[in-house]
């Protein structure tokens, strides 16, 4: 069994995830100055500030023109795409699978340069299925974005892409042998293909250094993380938000090593950057307000913890909606800060709160449920309800047991099989 770990969850956030795809350079050849266009360039714009309200509405404009083009127009599927990664953002899964669906169906129906606008649709539609844990699904769709990049070039920087993603899943779980084995055939690739100062590459170092915090190798972690660092601030206007990602990261590692002083002097230079870029409510700002929360509890400074914890689930709330599973992660922290603060009421109206999001938008199974009965319980033993902490205790173990048993049946990857090609790109 895990047991419950009264630090609150903090986030190690930027481009750890997999990549996600506007498939707007799959060669198709909608380059042109149109209505559709330019409305899908604003969307892209709203969604990058993170107005998701504003670029849904965009989104949902320009598939309306896309629709009157025919319903098989490559334009339809970039917009149902878009429109559905909005939908993943903001935790609306069930809306955003069957535009996924439908996307997929037609970029099935593609042929010849057109197949990479598959393979990013599948790619994204495979990210949906991770988030909610569908972990084999997930795996059947980003393979298959994988063969049909590897088909189109080996060696291109989008296999690299695909690999990522399909060790970003092995990761979530917790195949750890088999995600360092991607990752480094994607680092290896990237190389190759960018040169060894590219962002790419300095985004794949930093997809290696999570994995080996992870693992408690802290010093194989640092060594990536200021590898990074140092190729990113040698351009810091290319890719600001990539270096803000590895400064955040480094800073996570910090604080677990209790670095406290260099982990928030991180902190601070990765939200300066943020906030100058994104603005004070985008919801990566608030994953840097939500980890120097982390820091602050971790330091007993339980009222400037709740104070960065606020301001992060604000930003969340805004940018998300109320019932955002990442609202849960914020109401699950402030309740271990009230929870400090002896001030039970609160704690406990936030652990339920969170409970009913988590169960709702996640399913009755997921690992966060188990994890949230986890610290209610600590609640209801701190306040000497053992009787009703015991029963959430082992409803949580139940879950985690039925996780563990899943994952030890699903379907995965020989990673022999990915050996011989691994030790091919492999530069160093």
């Amino acid at each position: 069994m895990v047991s419950f770990n009264k630090k609150p969850k903090s986030y190690w956030w930027g481009l750890r995830g997999s990549f996600l795809f506007l498939l707007f350079e799959s060669a198709i050849g909608l380059t042109q100055n149109t209505p559709w266009q330019e409305d899908m360039d604003r969307a892209d714009r709203l969604r990058e500030q993170g107005y998701y309200a504003e670029a849904e509405k965009t989104y949902l404009a320009a598939l309306s023109q896309a629709g009157e083009l025919g319903s098989k127009d490559p334009r339809v599927v970039q917009s149902l795409n878009a429109l559905a990664l909005v939908y993943l953002r903001k935790g609306r899964y069930s809306e955003a699978e069957p535009l996924f669906q439908r996307s997929l169906a037609i970029a099935e129906q593609s042929r010849g340069p057109e197949q990479a606008t598959l393979a990013g649709v599948l790619n994204n539609f495979g990210e949906l299925y991770r988030i909610q844990g569908r972990y084999q699904e997930a795996e059947a769709l980003i393979q298959r974005s994988l063969t049909i990049r590897q088909n189109l070039g080996p060696t291109d920087p989008s296999v690299a892409q695909s690999l990522n993603n399909l060790a970003t899943l092995y990761y979530a779980r917790g195949k750890y042998t088999e995600a360092e084995a991607l990752y480094q055939s994607a680092l290896s690739i990237n190389k190759k293909a960018l040169g060894p100062e590219h962002w790419e590459v300095a985004n794949s170092m930093n997809n290696l250094a999570e994995l080996y915090h992870q693992l408690g190798q802290f010093a194989e972690a640092k060594l990536f993380l200021r590898r990074a660092i140092s190729i990113l601030e040698k351009t810091p206007d290319v890719r600001p938000l990539i270096l803000a990602a590895a400064l955040h990261n480094l800073a996570s590692l910090y604080q677990d090593e209790g670095r406290v002083s260099e982990a928030e002097q991180l902190y601070g230079r990765a939200l300066t950057i943020r906030e100058k870029i994104l603005g004070t409510y985008h919801p990566d700002t608030a994953t840097t307000y939500n980890n120097l929360g982390t820091l602050f509890f971790q330091e007993k400074k339980y009222d400037r913890a709740e104070q960065s914890y606020r301001q992060a689930r604000s930003i969340w709330e805004k940018a998300f909606g109320v019932d955002h599973p990442t609202v849960a992660m914020s109401l699950n922290n402030l309740a271990q800060v009230c929870q400090q603060l002896h001030r039970y009421g609160d704690a406990e109206a936030m652990y339920q709160r969170a409970l009913v999001l988590v169960e709702t938008r996640l399913g009755l199974d997921h690992s966060d449920v188990a994890i949230t009965l986890e610290g209610y319980a600590s609640l209801l033993r701190e306040t000497k309800r053992k009787s009703e902490a015991k029963q959430l205790n082992t409803r949580a173990r139940a879950i985690l047991e039925r996780n563990r048993k899943k994952r030890a049946v699903e379907r995965t990857v020989d990673v022999r099989d990915l050996e011989p090609r691994a030790k091919a790109l492999r530069t160093w």
